[in-house]
């Protein structure tokens, strides 16, 4: 049986031992990354910063986090996330930082929990038990104030470990990866336009402006079924910059960012640079037109001392049952 949770409390994490009986990987790590946890991955250092942004609205229904943590035998792990919230005023506002404190509470208590040191953990786990605790947090809430039945956030949450991320979403908050010069998006949006282009029934340039651009078809909530979990594990190299946004960044953002990223590549940056980008990047968007919260967080990757190894990009389906 599952602890009583109260998301309204902040309990020490020993009291969040949430570990999901049964959660297994269907699928092997991929040939030519470093385990979590290995030597080759933790001589890689990460600098990391977020930033939400109310913009034009009445309020910030987005929320952004970033954290860095550094574990005996100076293995650094990095955490970032951002949320946006759905169900009203109120209720959005809620919902994305509920959301938030599950996936960012789970996985810093997994790792600084497991005796064994990092050897014993594992972000994909991490992250999908991380949604899990998010949703109980809003169903604790829901259950509580009946009003704000329905909220829910799109929320796209990262773990960097050495020379690897892991990506957990859901919806239409994106991932996006600045490597050699080249942005690419790791995450698929979960929108009916987005089906709609699987299904080569839209044209991209129609995208945008379609009437259902920004009707979602998984966020977390109540009723999400999280059974299975998908988590995105790519490898990282020196001076890679990780932007994960709400779609009140990325919507207007696609004609400059790779300039401005271009920037930061090469350089030494720290994390009040790295603050000091997040915050310019955002009130671009704004300035570019955009009429909704802006949300930012980023992850760069420093000099690593050791040989990078070949990009590669996978996906992981996590299969957790519940408890009994």
């Amino acid at each position: 049986m599952e602890n009583e949770e109260d998301p309204e409390d902040y309990p020490e994490c020993a009291e969040f031992p949430y570990v999901i009986p049964g959660d297994e990987s269907t699928t092997a790590s991929p040939a030519g990354l470093p385990a979590p946890g290995s030597p080759k991955s933790r001589s890689f250092h990460t600098a990391c910063a977020a930033c939400s942004l109310q913009g034009p609205r009445e309020s910030n229904q987005d929320r952004a986090c970033a954290l860095r943590l550094i574990l005996p035998g100076e293995t650094e792990i990095a955490f970032a996330a951002v949320a946006d919230g759905m169900g009203g005023h109120e209720g959005g506002e809620r919902a994305a930082r509920l959301a938030l404190r599950g996936v960012l509470e789970e996985a810093v208590c997994q790792a600084v929990q497991d005796a064994d040191g990092i050897q014993g953990f594992r972000p994909e786990q991490a992250l999908c038990s991380g949604l899990r605790r998010g949703q109980r947090y809003l169903a604790h809430v829901t259950a509580r104030c009946p009003d704000f039945e329905g909220m829910g956030a799109t929320l796209t949450a990262a773990i960097a470990l050495g020379r690897e991320l892991h990506v957990a979403s859901l919806g239409d908050t994106r991932l996006h990866l600045w490597s050699g010069g080249e942005l690419l998006q790791l995450t698929r949006d979960d929108s009916v336009v987005q089906r709609l282009l699987d299904e080569d029934l839209l044209e991209p340039n129609e995208a945008e402006s379609h009437p259902l651009a920004n009707v979602v078809t998984r966020a977390l909530c109540v009723d999400e079924d999280l059974t299975l979990c998908e988590v995105i594990r790519c490898g990282l190299l020196p001076g890679d910059v990780v932007i994960i946004s709400s779609d009140g960044f990325w919507k207007y953002a696609a004609d400059w960012l790779p300039e401005v990223l271009d920037e930061l590549d090469g350089r030494d940056v720290n994390e009040d640079r790295l603050m000091q980008a997040a915050q310019a990047l955002a009130r671009r968007a704004l300035e570019q037109g955009s009429d909704d919260n802006v949300s930012i967080a980023l992850l760069r990757c420093g000099d690593s001392t050791v040989k990078p190894l070949p990009r590669r990009v996978t996906v992981e389906t996590t299969q957790q049952e519940e408890a009994s």
